[in-house]
């Protein structure tokens, strides 16, 4: 048989990723230093961080021999545009509405591409990506505020969870019944098929469960009752999956509550100092506690 012809490398694609690396590297590391540095903490030292993150993006979508269809190349500028630096001139509240509202444009984008027969791999990563990343602001600013509530909107979830669970078993069940059994796999269909059924269950509960408290929070346009409360406790809530969050406890109604704060605000107040949060009765019904800054 005749031997297949060596397939050259691209090396456009290698040096894209390779200078998309380098540039969100430098960014990352600039965001972690800047929580100890006056300059990065600064308006100015922001936007030079997240100038790197905006580059980080425009050379992933521009540097290649071969261009992306137009729409996705102008929805993935935008987006890059607006996560980088639209933080810096809006408020959380504001900030998470427009992102919120990217996420559904790239949604309806998303929808209108399919019905195209080529770069269908393309429009689901630079459309499907970026329209999923647009909710993190919105969830964001959710995780700061604190409900009245111990468990708002668990009932959506858990039903919407459960109809996942069931058709997504059925769906990988069917799946496997298809395909010739693989000799060196050592797990069962029945296994494998509970593990993509909790994989159904789990991620639909997030979607529906942060997509609800987001809307509550993002869309209730009600006015904010303001109250004074006193600082009992301040806690650095820090994870390597989410940002870090400075909060303070407080007691209102004869309750303890926890909200977030900025991280300047956070450092200036002390135990025992008074101070102002808002109250709002959330679009939903789901009353709140938030910060003022951020609404």
């Amino acid at each position: 048989m005749p031997k297949k012809p060596n397939k050259k490398k691209d090396w456009m694609d290698l040096t894209r990723w390779i200078a998309f690396g380098v540039l969100f590297l430098i960014c990352l590391i600039l965001s972690l230093v800047s929580n100890n540095n006056d300059f990065l903490f600064s308006v100015g030292g922001m936007c030079l961080t997240r100038s790197f993150l905006f580059a980080s993006v425009i050379v992933l979508v521009f540097l290649r021999k071969r261009q992306l269809f137009w729409p996705l190349m102008i929805y993935a500028t935008a987006f890059a545009f607006l996560i980088s630096y639209l933080p810096l001139m809006l408020s959380a509240k504001i900030y998470a509405i427009v992102m919120f509202s990217v996420a559904i444009l790239g949604g309806l984008l998303l929808i209108a591409l399919r019905f195209r027969k080529k770069d269908k791999l393309d429009s689901g990563l630079w459309v499907g990506c970026p329209a999923f990343l647009s909710l993190v602001p919105a969830v964001s600013l959710s995780m700061k505020a604190d409900f009245t509530s111990e468990m708002p909107f668990w009932i959506p979830p858990l039903v919407v969870g459960f109809v996942a669970l069931i058709a997504t078993g059925i769906i990988s069940w069917r799946r496997m019944k298809k395909k010739p059994e693989n000799t060196k796999k050592k797990k069962p269909k029945w296994l494998r098929c509970l593990g993509w059924s909790l994989c159904g269950f789990i991620i639909s509960w997030c979607i529906v469960w942060g997509s609800l408290t987001s809307l509550n929070i993002c869309f209730d346009f009600s006015k904010p009752t303001l109250e004074t409360v006193k600082v009992l406790e301040k806690d650095i809530d820090r994870g390597w999956k989410r940002p870090t969050l400075y909060e303070l406890s407080f007691e209102s109604d004869g309750h303890s509550h926890e909200i977030a704060v900025p991280k300047h605000f956070y450092d200036e107040i002390e135990v025992g100092d008074s101070f102002t949060v808002a109250f709002l009765e959330g679009l939903l019904g789901e009353s709140y506690y938030i910060y003022p800054g951020y609404v």
